[in-house]
Parts: C-alpha cells; structure tokens; sequence
C-alpha cells in the first residue's frame, strides 16, 4: 500500500490547488511566501487583486473539512505576511484572503472559499 506523508499531500494539494486558480484566469505572482515565522502558500493577482490563498489538504473529511481549519492564529500570520507582500508592490492594490480546502481518496473534493476572512474579523 502507498500511503503518503503529510508534507507530501500538502504539496500535492498545493500543486492541485495552483492549477485550479490559473484554470479560473488568475496570474501567480508567489508560491510558498515567507516573511518572518508565516508563510503563505500561494499569492495570486485577479485584475487589481492580490488574492492570498491558504490551501488546506486532507485525506479525508472524517475529522474536519479542510477549507475550515484555518485558526485565527493562523490567519493572523497570514495577514501580517500579506501586508509585508502588498508594502512591495505598486501601485497599491487590494487584497483578498481565500482558502482552498482539498480532500483527496476515494471522492475527491475541491471547496473554494472566496474572502473566508478579512483582517477586520481577525484582530
């Protein structure tokens, strides 16, 4: 039996999660991001949006769905890498914080959450 590691399924999911986005007409402008102890797995620009995506991967959905296990900790990093990202960019653009939940196995699934936060909700 092959069974995968966690790293391997995160980075097929990241790998599965980048094809989609550029499927949908979106420009990759950061794989794998870091600044500081956070990282963002993929940053992408759609029109005069940066969108930062977290790409969640399970085997299953037995224990929670992928796309809703990002902590607020976690999307704290996230936003404070994203406004490193966005201080080097000009002009200033807007910005956008997606997740992207992957389940592989037997049904796979692929859950898109469009602005599934914001710093607002956050701090």
């Amino acid at each position: 039996m092959n069974t995968c590691t966690t790293k391997e399924i995160g980075n097929q999911g990241e790998d599965t999660a980048c094809d989609y986005f550029l499927k949908q007409g979106y420009t990759l402008l950061a794989r794998n991001f870091r600044h500081g102890k956070a990282e963002i797995d993929l940053i992408f620009q759609q029109g005069t949006t940066v969108v930062f995506v977290e790409v969640k991967s399970r085997a299953s959905r037995v224990f929670q769905q992928a796309e809703l296990a990002v902590s607020k900790d976690q999307q704290r990093r996230i936003i404070y890498a994203a406004n490193a990202f966005l201080n080097k960019l000009s002009p200033a653009l807007d910005a956008r914080f997606d997740c992207l939940g992957i389940t592989t196995g037997n049904a796979p699934l692929t859950v898109h959450i469009a602005d599934a936060f914001n710093a607002m909700q956050v701090f």
